[in-house]
């Protein structure tokens, strides 16, 4: 029998803690095993083993935690939400009493009316959610999408509780419907288990990926950018003259129009996520990625003497290292097989996310550009 890796071994002392509360207390709390396995990581296959584990000792995950309660009041501290685009109180509640055929309030608010409209699809059944569930399997098209509509308020519900991470709650809510449409494709109605218990997983799995993502993306005013480049520039010419790293006094002296407190705040900017001055290729005769990645934002006289050839050819060999979503994004923002380029605000409009999201997803894309291509030359 081959042995278990520690990964594998920690998913098991998970599973066997929980059937052992399980046999005491009757239940397993779906809401407890989230908590319990949050650093894990947990891919859908390891989700579903965990599942399997539990089934085979006679148990399902009960879904009547907090998190699925739509009328529950969060008091924590980090469901406080400091951010302006954030819902009132009422309206959120209001989900559980805007009624099917209700004519919508009129508002010109899009999140209060997105709160409205989900708020016409009635909650399903156990019995009606493993028909539709079936169905999903077999490919209906029209009972997938019922399975989302009718559990688009579930996704506000958690969404909510993430509003103090730093990411409005319609972008939250974005990317909790994302989780919810993967949650559709994969769940087994077969375990017996509601689908909401296994969504809520998903969902939350969505959410706390995008967060991370954007903590590892730090923006950067534009008018930065250039002071950025021409200082890191002028360090990596006094390393190579030098044969060691410059100081900063050193830095400073080769650069008389800055002053050694602007070097040094210059400098102590993190350059992993947007590292537009780093050189492609193994050497620097490849120029740096600034020099062919047009800011959809900038000033075009800014950039007016760069090759437009040129930064496209680049965009596009680095497009093979993103993801579906970053590579539509990049191809939308740069306009690769269109008549013209999108704004970050056109781009928002499309998949739903704010102005802000796109730009950070934007960024997020070409740090992976970035390190895809750091090993070859855009003149190959």
């Amino acid at each position: 029998m081959q042995e278990l890796s520690p990964r594998q071994k920690k998913i098991q002392q998970v599973a066997a803690s929980f059937i052992e509360k399980g046999h005491k207390t009757g239940k397993i709390d779906q809401n407890e095993v989230l908590a319990a396995t949050d650093d894990l990581d947990l891919t859908s296959e390891e989700f579903d083993h965990l599942v399997d584990l539990f089934a085979a000792a006679g148990f399902q995950m009960s879904d009547d935690g907090g998190d699925l309660n739509l009328e529950e009041e969060d008091d924590s501290d980090e469901a406080e939400d400091e951010d302006a685009e954030a819902p009132k109180d009422d309206d959120l509640e209001a989900l559980e009493t805007v009624k099917p055929n209700v004519p919508l309030e009129k508002t010109d608010d899009p999140l209060k009316l997105y709160l409205q409209q989900i708020g016409q699809y009635k909650l399903l059944t156990a019995d009606e959610e493993k028909e539709l569930a079936k169905r999903a399997k077999n490919g209906d098209t029209e009972a997938k999408d019922a399975l989302i509509n009718a559990n688009l308020r579930l996704v506000v519900s958690i969404a909510k509780n993430y509003q103090s991470k730093g990411m409005p709650l319609q972008d939250l809510i974005q990317e909790g419907n994302l989780g919810l449409a993967h949650a559709v494709e994969k769940f087994d109605y077969t375990k017996g288990f509601r689908f909401s218990t296994y969504a809520t997983w998903w969902i939350k799995q969505s959410i706390t990926r995008a967060l991370a993502d954007q903590s590892r993306t730090i923006r950067v005013p534009v008018h930065m950018i250039a002071q950025i480049s021409k200082v890191r520039k002028t360090q990596r010419e006094l390393t190579q003259k030098l044969g060691r790293e410059p100081t900063l006094s050193e830095v400073d002296e080769a650069m008389p129009e800055y002053d050694e407190r602007d070097i040094n705040r210059i400098l102590s900017v993190p350059m992993d996520t947007i590292s537009l001055d780093a050189p492609v290729g193994e050497n620097e005769e490849g120029g740096e990625i600034g020099d062919f990645v047009k800011d959809p934002d900038a000033d075009d006289e800014a950039t007016s003497g760069l090759d437009r050839e040129d930064q496209l050819e680049l965009i596009r060999k680095g497009l093979d290292y993103l993801p579906p979503r970053e590579k539509e994004i990049i191809t939308l923002l740069y306009g690769l097989g269109t008549s013209r380029a999108m704004s970050l605000e056109e781009v928002g409009q499309k998949y739903g996310l704010t102005r802000e999201r796109i730009r950070q997803l934007r960024e997020q894309a070409l740090a992976r550009m970035r390190k895809g291509l750091k090993g070859s030359n855009p003149n190959d």
